[in-house]
């Protein structure tokens, strides 16, 4: 019987199956997750990190279809901080992007909400929808005219 194919169960494991999910479930930014160390830890720390994840993501050891990928950002994550120089940049982005952010959210909800210019249709919306069509048919059509609010 050619042209058959069964069904077989996956040929992976439930451990690389969960190494690969949690590596892909983070950012790929974050390195410090993905790596499995904190901020704080020391370079061999990392190191010894890297060696142990990349001996169960290495696709020759894990048969999990998006290992290959899991593995690409766990060196992508170890080429940054496995070196000092990187590493020290990386920080100083991470730091850097984290107050813009924070402060970013204050100033859009705060500041632009009262100052930014509103289009025509909007400006018509805050007379009422009676007022915008009474404008368009009898005060020179269109949002030009002039609003008086009732």
């Amino acid at each position: 019987m050619t042209g058959y194919r069964y069904c077989s169960a996956p040929s992976f494991t439930d451990e690389e199956r969960d190494i690969v999910s949690k590596i892909l479930s983070y950012d790929s930014s974050e390195y410090y997750d993905i790596l499995e160390v904190d901020k704080n830890s020391s370079e061999s720390e990392i190191s010894n990190s890297y060696r142990r994840l990349a001996a169960k993501l290495h696709p020759d050891n894990n048969s999990h279809p998006m290992a290959t990928d899991a593995f690409k950002q766990l060196n992508e994550a170890w080429s940054t901080l496995g070196d000092p120089v990187k590493r020290r940049e990386y920080d100083i982005d991470q730091d850097m992007s984290f107050s813009v952010s924070s402060s970013d959210s204050y100033f859009n909800n705060s500041f632009d909400e009262k100052h930014r210019i509103k289009t025509p249709i909007e400006e018509d919306q805050s007379y009422g929808f009676g007022t915008l069509v009474y404008n368009m048919f009898f005060s020179g059509g269109g949002f030009s005219g002039s609003y008086t609010k009732n």
